[in-house]
């Protein structure tokens, strides 16, 4: 899963005491995982604790684990609305292209759907390929986006999700999607296109 180079990012601004205006951010997990990212973004995900990340935010370390039971969720946070970006797209591809370019087509559309998503994924990526800990902590959401995946192939050729079939193929799929982002997180394009693109060529699997 951990892709080899050199990353480069673009470093989110951290909030602190100093700079914070009006009141805590206690409520709004979207803020509080804005000021969480920056922060592992600036001392990686080893060197950040919840404590830290509390602090930055302004909040108590309770109110922080009402939203996040974890510092990878606080990682992950917002990929459920990446997840349905994919699956509205790839409904739509479907209709017109093979299975294959469905699925890479669609995962392109949902991360072209907004420039600050795209940046956030990548600098996400780029932290799980360069830290162990990060690694190892994104291994349940490399396999919640595999079955998704398995679900797509699924869906097309008409067998159950949980088959050997699906679950092979799709894993096969997310696996040279992954391989393609994980590569292209850790280098200096800003546009994932090219990449997908390249990886798409080997996966020779049909409808």
């Amino acid at each position: 899963m951990r892709a080899a180079g050199t990353p480069t990012t673009t470093v989110v601004p951290v909030e602190t005491p100093a700079r914070r205006r009006g009141r805590p951010r206690a409520g709004d997990p979207d803020k509080i995982s804005e000021v969480a990212f920056g922060l592992i973004t600036q001392r990686g995900y080893a060197g950040t604790t919840m404590a830290d990340i509390a602090e930055a935010a302004g909040i108590s370390a309770p109110t922080l684990f009402r939203y996040f039971p974890s510092k990878s969720a606080v990682l992950w946070h917002g990929m459920e609305d990446s997840a349905r970006l994919f699956r509205e797209a790839f409904r739509v591809r479907i209709e017109t292209a093979s299975l294959v370019d469905a699925i890479f087509g669609a995962y392109l559309d949902m991360l072209h759907a907004s420039p600050v998503r795209l940046l956030v994924i990548k600098q996400r990526i780029a932290i799980v390929g360069r830290e162990s800990d990060a690694a190892d902590a994104a291994w349940l959401r490399f396999e919640e986006w595999s079955a998704m995946v398995a679900e797509f192939v699924a869906e097309r050729r008409s067998i159950p999700a949980d088959s050997v079939e699906a679950t092979v193929v799709g894993g096969m799929i997310w696996a040279a999607l992954w391989s393609a982002i994980s590569r292209w997180a850790v280098g200096e394009d800003p546009d994932p296109a090219a990449a997908v693109e390249q990886a798409r060529v080997f996966v020779t699997i049909t409808d």
